[in-house]
């Protein structure tokens, strides 16, 4: 189970991955490798890589995971670096944060 200092760290993490469209950054594998718990499948298409993490209990109690990983070129107008994750009060500003 994640707690709310490691769950930080990781998303943390994951914005400091410069995964601009069509490169995943290495996410990919860091979120596999993050929750060992669930079985993750590479299936990747036409240089399109995707991951599907998945999780059964008993009798026909399954999760999913769906999201992406990639942004779009950060642009111009950033206050500071868009992949270096900045906190100003008890947000945190970074390319991708919103998504």
């Amino acid at each position: 189970m994640i707690h709310k200092n490691s769950t930080i760290e990781l998303f943390i993490k994951l914005l400091k991955a410069p995964s601009i469209t069509p490169n995943d950054g290495g996410l990919l594998d860091l979120i596999a490798n993050e929750l060992p718990q669930f079985k993750a499948e590479r299936i990747d298409v036409n240089g399109v890589k995707n991951l599907l993490l998945t999780r059964s209990w008993g009798d026909g109690v399954h999760l999913a995971f769906a999201g992406h990983v990639d942004v779009v070129p950060s642009g111009i107008g950033w206050e500071s670096e868009p992949f270096e994750p900045t906190i100003k009060g008890d947000k945190i500003f970074a390319r991708g944060a919103q998504d």
